[in-house]
């Protein structure tokens, strides 16, 4: 199941319904007929307070649950499924819980049946969101650090084939937010205490 094309597409639809909802609350025919969905797209969501993977359907008949995957290791502790991502070829789903004991992990699963297939590796504190290089080769991921000192945190960058992790770049305070650049020469980071945004090239890894 490749995934990563109907991810954007349903973004662009839903925010089409809500375009939509707009138009009907002031009195505007919304323009139903060119809004329709062709196909069947998917898309991942983290339920972070009950340590859930639900996959989210959307075709012409609607929105529905296609499927729910628990995750964490600990029964009786919240790991909290934080961070979302899908490959750039739609085979694999990688995921960070950013609670955990004694911190959080990146997981990675064959997406469509959703089953692990490769240990879950420790990162730095708190790690939050990720993103992917164009070929898939490296995940990055900000470690939040929410419950730490306020001092400079990191970035992992992890070998996707063989889940190893390379480096930790140091960043800045409670960085949160990162997104890869298209050509993924570059990736940016918020952060969330120091008012920066962090450049880091991808070609010093």
């Amino acid at each position: 199941m490749k995934l990563r094309s109907g991810v954007l597409s349903l973004s662009v639809a839903l925010l089409s319904s809500c375009l939509n909802s707009i138009d009907s609350q002031l009195g505007r025919p919304a323009p139903s007929d060119q809004q329709s969905i062709q196909g069947t797209y998917y898309v991942y969501v983290g339920a972070e307070s009950a340590d859930l993977i639900h996959r989210v359907k959307l075709n012409a008949n609607g929105v529905s649950i296609d499927q729910t995957t628990p995750v964490g290791e600990m029964a009786v502790e919240n790991e909290g499924p934080h961070g979302l991502n899908v490959s750039p070829d739609g085979e694999f789903l990688y995921m960070t819980t950013a609670h955990g004991v004694p911190d959080g992990k990146l997981w990675k699963f064959d997406a469509g049946p959703d089953t692990l297939v490769a240990r879950p590796i420790l990162l730095g504190n708190f790690p939050a969101t990720l993103d992917l290089t164009p070929d898939g080769l490296y995940a990055l991921i900000a470690n939040f650090n929410l419950h730490g000192e306020h001092v400079p945190s990191t970035v992992s960058v992890v070998y996707t084939p063989d889940m190893v992790e390379v480096d930790q770049i140091p960043t800045c305070t409670m960085p949160h937010g990162l997104r890869m650049a298209p050509d993924g020469l570059f990736a940016y980071s918020l952060c969330m205490m120091d008012d920066q945004l962090v450049e880091i090239d991808t070609r010093s890894f």
